[in-house]
């Protein structure tokens, strides 16, 4: 594969497995349509997903499972943010 003219990512030698780096790729439905449509599968609702929506919920239950587990007073104050709440 190749991005603005320079190789990107991988893909097996077989062809079966590929890898990129590109944040957000899959963002738009209608990425995952075309991929799916290019490995001769159908797409079976992904333009019904709300990528964002489903992005700003896994961000979210991450951020709650961080808090749980850190002490967030001292994550602020190595921060330089005494006192702050997030």
């Amino acid at each position: 594969m190749h991005l603005e003219g320079r190789p990107d990512g991988a893909v097996s030698a077989d062809g079966q497995v590929l890898g990129t780096y590109l944040h957000g790729l899959f963002d738009e439905a209608s990425a995952c349509t075309a991929l799916l449509s290019r490995l001769g599968l159908e797409d079976k609702g992904a333009a019904a997903v709300d990528y964002a929506a489903h992005r700003e919920r896994e961000l979210d239950r991450l951020a709650d499972a961080l808090e749980e587990q850190l002490d967030m007073a001292q994550v602020l104050e190595l921060l330089g943010q005494h006192g702050c709440q997030h």
